[in-house]
């Protein structure tokens, strides 16, 4: 096995188990929050800081409970708690997502259940491209970047969160 099928594995067998805490974490009538990075390159764990910045961000926007956190090949990912519905939520992470040019590194995904509540349910624009600000599925459906630009790019991004000292 080579060392891109290694990690390709290890990250498929931590989305399985973020899959199973998602299905397992019952948020009632309110909204399952799941606060992770989408940093390309092998070093997943780049930007677990900025997954907590989000965490105390989120915390302090909407008044969410930290219910587990979970630290895999795939890096930190937090899930939370919150009354808010869906929309609302969703509403909130995206204003997360979009408070600062670092936060395009964030992915906050927000659940009903075990639904999951995009953008386009909460009546929102779909995301853009780290690099070229155009759809985000779209460059990365035509691989219009190379994996070295999208790691160069993000590697720029978070040091823009590290600039900032929080």
């Amino acid at each position: 096995m080579t060392r891109s099928e290694e990690l390709r594995n290890k990250l498929l067998a931590a989305r399985d188990a973020r899959w199973g805490l998602i299905a397992e974490l019952d948020c009632g009538d309110g909204s399952l929050i799941v606060i992770s990075s989408n940093m390309p390159g092998e070093d997943k764990t780049k930007a677990d800081g900025l997954v907590s910045w989000a965490e105390n961000e989120l915390r302090k926007l909407t008044g969410a409970e930290t219910v587990r956190t979970v630290q895999d090949a795939a890096g930190r990912a937090v899930f939370m708690k919150t009354s808010l519905n869906p929309s609302e939520m969703k509403k909130a992470g995206v204003a997360i997502e979009e408070l600062h040019p670092f936060c395009r590194l964030l992915d906050i995904d927000i659940y009903s259940g075990t639904k999951a509540f995009g953008r386009a349910e909460a009546g929102m624009g779909r995301r853009k491209c780290l690099i070229c600000g155009e759809n985000a599925a779209d460059c990365i459906r035509t691989e219009k970047h190379t994996h070295a630009e999208a790691v160069s790019a993000a590697e720029k991004l978070l040091s823009g969160f590290h600039n900032k000292n929080f």
